[in-house]
């Protein structure tokens, strides 16, 4: 099997609006920012993999 041949996604350079949220529907709490440099890191470089730059 070909990876050439698999299917694209192309995303959009625009983004959405942002969302309107109601006030009385609960939502998961925030859960802050706990990760050191490095952990940082190692997140950012995962979450790059998967963003494709034409």
């Amino acid at each position: 099997m070909d990876p050439s041949n698999a299917m694209k996604i192309k995303l959009s350079d625009k983004l959405p609006p942002d969302p309107v949220f109601k006030e009385d529907i609960r939502r998961a709490p925030n859960r802050g920012y706990d990760l050191n440099r490095d952990e940082t890191i190692i997140a950012l470089k995962n979450a790059f993999n998967i963003i494709i730059v034409e």
